[in-house]
């Protein structure tokens, strides 16, 4: 069933329903995390959450989890239960959340309409973690050859807003640790179910009719692109080296940092990995304005050098330039605000976009680290600067 994928190990373990008593208990597995199935199962098999209710609790959600642990259905509920109501309605969209130490990194899928996360984002004691493998995301030395790297970070009163525990510490976690990484991981994977399944075409499909064949073209995203596309051709081409690993040409080996910020700057997308599909251009605009609503957390992205060698940290990331908030900029914004009104139309988000700031430049020619503390507020800046020099350096976001 996952013929062709890179996202999951083969063969996959196995997996149970998070609700053994679920209404849909018997078809969870077959419908998403088959090894066997060639085909999907229909809506009257495994139907969109939306497909029975308008209102989904968290109960409903949860009849619809599979896991490969029974500790990380335990720590979604409790996810749940901390998140703001409208990540319950966007969950309309998906037939099934799958959560298994087999899927890295996170993704959504059409073929079976259901999301697919890494419990690398959930896990709160040392026991937890040891059950899922330290495998590396495929994409990790995709465009290694590209002399630029544009890293990104959430930050909130200029620092990080989740910080990372290397794969072995024996260090736990609580459950406020996780909460803004697992929220943008939801935010972003359910605007790609909504995309193809948006609110309107949720509900009343045809018993009989296979999930893929549910998707009504054009989808949002497409609508987005046709509306108001991406420019930059420059940036899409050197998306197809950094995130699927096309073989960079030698022009683009010869980019430096400042050749891409004149691609990038100018254009509307919000971060790079915007231009890896329009898929994930009407993602990640919606995963960084929710962000921002829900939790406060301004987006960080740059473009700097591409330093390699052992003991690389962001000290080495030197800014050639870059923003704060760049979802403040009236092109980026009102994208953003395209991207909300059709992926959670019963949400109105207009008076906030109205209100977003301009976004803050970077200061070029200062580090990735120094730049952590930016604008008037430099309450305490050596210690955030100290703790932004402990944190890696993130160019993949960690999903599809």
């Amino acid at each position: 069933m996952f013929d062709g994928l890179q996202v999951v190990r083969f063969p996959m373990g196995a997996t149970q329903p998070a609700n053994p008593g679920s209404p849909f208990a018997n078809r969870l597995t077959d419908c998403t995390f088959s090894n066997t199935r060639v085909e999907s199962c229909t809506f009257g098999e495994l139907p969109l959450l939306g497909g029975t209710t308008s209102n989904p609790t968290i109960e409903n959600v949860m009849d619809r989890v599979l896991v490969s642990h029974p500790w990380m259905a335990a720590n979604f509920r409790e996810v749940l239960g901390h998140m703001h109501p409208d990540m319950l309605l966007l969950l309309r969209g998906v037939t099934a959340v799958v959560i298994s130490s087999d899927v890295r990194p996170a993704f959504y899928w059409t073929r079976t309409g259901a999301i697919y996360l890494d419990p690398e984002f959930i896990w709160l004691t040392p026991a937890e973690r040891a059950t899922i493998p330290d495998t590396p995301d495929f994409r990790s030395d995709f465009g290694s050859d590209l002399q630029f790297a544009m890293p990104w970070r959430y930050v909130k009163d200029n620092a990080s807003a989740f910080s990372s525990v290397p794969f072995g510490a024996e260090q736990p976690r609580a459950i406020e640790d996780i909460l803004i990484n697992i929220a943008r991981l939801l935010y972003h994977e359910l605007a790609h179910a909504n995309d193809y399944f948006p609110p309107e075409r949720q509900a009343n499909r045809a018993p009989g009719q296979l999930v893929w064949q549910g998707v009504h073209t054009p989808i949002v995203s497409d609508d987005l692109t046709s509306l108001m596309p991406l420019a930059s051709a420059e940036m899409r081409q050197l998306a197809r080296v950094r995130f699927h690993g096309d073989t960079a040409t030698p022009a683009q080996r010869a980019y430096t940092p400042g050749h891409v910020a004149d691609f990038f700057a100018p254009d509307s997308a919000s971060v790079f990995y915007n231009y890896s599909s329009t898929r994930e251009d009407l993602a990640m605009l919606f995963e960084i304005v929710m962000m921002r609503a829900r939790f406060g957390v301004q987006m960080d992205t740059a473009v700097t050098n591409n330093p390699t060698g052992p003991g690389v940290t962001g000290n080495d990331y030197i800014v050639a330039w870059g923003q704060r908030d760049r979802i403040g900029e009236i092109r980026v914004r009102e994208r953003a605000r395209y991207a909300v009104s059709r992926l959670l139309p019963e949400v109105s988000m207009d008076a906030y976009i109205d209100a977003l700031p301009a976004p803050l430049m970077m200061r070029a020619g200062e580090s990735w680290t120094a730049n952590i503390v930016l604008g008037t507020d430099v309450t305490n800046k050596s210690l955030k600067v100290e703790q932004e020099a402990a944190e890696p350096v993130r160019e993949l976001h960690g999903y599809h």
